[in-house]
């Protein structure tokens, strides 16, 4: 009885709260290489979300960059904001890996545009901005070799479409210089002229006479092709599926967009082009000739029906035939059901008027 008494007592002493409960002190488990908002003093919370940021790198004198995956912020060691980019990028030039500056920001305004800054040891902006900073060292295998080879040791910027080498020092030197070209087309009606968004990338465009644009500078190529056609690329002037191809009369109207490429073979009686358009797609959106490849005229018009391919020269036995500016070749053409025909090109050239 007393033995069934105590249980009874014991039960409902546990039930209002008297007996032991378990503890809620044991803190949730943060991954040391990560910073919480609980984390950081109360004069900067307000800067950083409730989410964790994890701490991409250390300074040998205590400031962090974190990221959440979206953007950047540096602190000091006590979590104190100093800055926050859209991107923030470094190098390491110690055996030990410690960061150091100049380092690279980037900042992205509301329409898209990216605007570039090098940071110095506070992460303060120095210099000008650019339109792209990058190093140059860690897109080169000779970097990976020897870091701390002067001559791997540098940035690439741009603005204004000139490009500028950066040392670590800050010291400028121009690299490329945008602007009026010494290349002239159509007997020098027109000036071909340049801005350079990297070291090896610019954008084309033409003056008049006069030195004022005749066409925009957003070109990866123009050439003139004939006394009286001048042929642009837009979108890839390597990969011919992202390319769309432009052909312009003497004055500049556009006589077709068509075509993914273009080439022409020309002799001193006459010509013929080739088209060739993959259809539209997502990247040429639409207004694309059907796929295939034509022989066409310089105003872009198909003389004949769509080819499988053209060509003129094999370099290799057992390759596809290619295209050459040479008219004393005949063209090799196939058919979409697989069977070839030779056409002469002077059977098919068209006579200049």
């Amino acid at each position: 009885m007393k033995k069934s008494l105590f249980l009874f007592l014991l039960i409902v002493l546990m039930l209002i709260g008297c007996g032991p409960t378990p503890s809620c002190d044991v803190p949730p488990y943060i991954e040391s290489s990560f910073v919480s908002s609980s984390s950081i003093s109360s004069e900067t919370m307000s800067v950083f979300p409730e989410t964790e940021y994890r701490i991409a790198a250390v300074t040998d004198d205590g400031k962090q960059i974190l990221t959440d995956g979206n953007d950047y912020k540096v602190t000091e060691s006590d979590g104190a904001l100093i800055c926050q980019y859209d991107s923030v990028q470094w190098v390491a030039r110690t055996s030990e890996q410690i960061i150091l500056a100049p380092y690279i920001a980037m900042k992205r305004s509301n329409d898209g545009m990216e605007t570039y800054y090098l940071l110095d040891e506070n992460f303060k902006p120095v210099g000008e901005t650019y339109r792209l900073i990058y190093h140059y060292g860690l897109q080169s295998s000779d970097y990976i070799k020897d870091p701390k080879a002067p001559e791997n040791d540098y940035y690439i910027g741009s603005k204004d479409g000139n490009v500028y080498k950066i040392l670590p020092t800050l010291q400028i030197t121009e690299l490329r210089h945008g602007g009026p070209s010494d290349e002239y087309l159509l007997n020098r009606k027109y000036q071909v002229t340049v801005y350079w968004v990297d070291i090896d990338y610019c954008y084309k465009g033409l003056l008049d006479a006069f030195g004022n644009s005749a066409l925009e500078c957003e070109y990866l190529q123009i050439y003139e092709v004939l006394p009286d056609r001048i042929y642009a690329v837009t979108g890839s002037s390597i990969d011919s599926s992202l390319a769309r191809a432009w052909l312009f009369d003497e004055n500049l109207n556009l006589l077709t967009n068509g075509f993914n490429s273009l080439f022409f073979v020309v002799s001193t009686d006459g010509y013929v082009g080739i088209g060739y358009s993959e259809g539209n797609n997502d990247t040429n959106q639409s207004g694309m000739i059907d796929p295939g490849k034509y022989f066409i005229d310089k105003d872009g018009n198909a003389i004949f029906k769509a080819y499988a391919s053209i060509g003129n020269i094999r370099y290799v036995e057992g390759e596809d035939y290619v295209l050459k500016n040479d008219p004393t070749l005949d063209f090799i053409c196939t058919l979409p059901d697989g069977t070839s025909q030779m056409i002469p090109f002077a059977d098919i050239m068209i006579p200049f008027n």
